[in-house]
């Protein structure tokens, strides 16, 4: 078998837990841009979870996310 052609090609990762409750944290890095950009954030768990997050490529690049999701 000889490939010719790249099957998988991943630029960075992102990688998190989430606990038996829902609540979750996760963090990442994305290397598809020539600067890299990495990114923290969490989420609380039940009925009504908040969550946050941040990204910046430590230069130009700066930003804020939150978010409220509802089940029911």
């Amino acid at each position: 078998v000889s490939p010719t052609e790249t099957s998988v090609d991943t630029h960075g990762a992102t990688v998190g837990v989430q606990r038996k409750d829902g609540s979750s944290l996760y963090g990442g890095m994305d290397t598809s841009t020539p600067r890299p950009t990495y990114s923290v954030g969490g989420s609380t768990g039940g009925d009504v979870s908040f969550s946050a997050g941040a990204e910046s490529d430590g230069k130009d690049r700066h930003g804020v996310k939150a978010g409220v999701q509802i089940k029911y």
